[in-house]
């Protein structure tokens, strides 16, 4: 009786150790796949932003940033943290809107999907430098193509998300750019200030020495300020650069100062 007993304990706790190892066995694998899956989504994301980065690299070449972006809204639907999709996303748009569009139809339709997704990088990361820059920038170039009141009613939105994208990082030079821009070309009534534009600018280039868009745009505000002599100089350092942060930009901006040194030398200022 009770070798029984002693056998239907056995094989009851046998039993239970089965069912045990069987519930550790599915968990382990269904906690498998959710890491693969996991693992999955996120090397797919990787693999389609660096292939973004690449295609905007290359945006000079036609159809490339339209592929950019693309190839970026594939990162995203991978991607468990799209804080840096977002803004490159945009900053492909306003490439497109600023640079590469003349229609104004059509640049209107890249600046309004460009905000969307500069809200959406906002969003998603309110600690991302860049979310609020590139937001920034594409309203304040959209605000500026409908006009100097639209500009002017956008202004302080456009200075606060410049300052918190400074404030997020103090180097991010092209934040400093951007509000830069800001205090050039908004009203002296409503806050402008040519003064600390070009201050702005100085800090840039401490900051960010070998990047030639900082000369680019301080030439561009000296002639439109009509200092001829200084916009020359700026623009002969800028052809003198050796050293560069981005290869291609530097190719283009000095293929631009190349011809903006012409147009000055018709001046017969230098």
């Amino acid at each position: 009786m009770q070798r029984g007993e002693r056998f239907n304990i056995t094989a009851d706790v046998i039993k239970r150790i089965v069912l045990f190892l069987l519930l550790l066995l599915w968990v382990n694998e269904t906690v498998f796949s959710e890491n693969q899956q996991v693992l999955n989504s996120r090397f797919h994301a990787i693999f389609y932003e660096k292939m973004g980065d690449q295609l905007y690299n290359t945006k000079e070449l036609p159809g490339s940033l339209i592929k950019a972006i693309a190839t970026y809204k594939k990162a995203a639907k991978y991607s468990h943290a799209e804080t840096d999709i977002y803004w490159k996303i945009t900053r492909c748009y306003w490439v497109l809107a600023t640079k590469q569009t003349e229609d104004p139809k059509k640049r209107n339709e890249l600046y309004k999907k460009g905000i969307h997704y500069g809200e959406l990088a906002v969003s998603k990361d309110s600690n991302n430098s860049n979310n609020y820059l590139w937001y920034a920038l594409i309203i304040g170039s959209h605000s500026v193509d409908q006009g100097v009141m639209n500009t002017i009613y956008m202004r302080n939105r456009i200075k606060e998300n410049l300052e918190t994208s400074i404030r997020l990082n103090p180097k991010n030079s092209n934040a400093i750019l951007g509000l830069s821009a800001w205090y050039f070309h908004v009203p002296g009534f409503f806050g402008g200030d040519k003064k600390k534009a070009f201050e702005l600018i100085d800090h840039a280039i401490k900051i960010d020495p070998y990047y030639s868009a900082v000369l680019m745009q301080k030439s561009e505000f000296l002639i439109q300020m009509e200092e001829f002599q200084n916009a020359a100089d700026t623009l002969k350092k800028l052809m003198q650069m050796t050293k560069c942060k981005f290869k291609n930009d530097t190719r283009e901006d000095k293929a631009r100062a190349k011809l903006m040194l012409k147009a000055l030398e018709k001046k017969k200022i230098m």
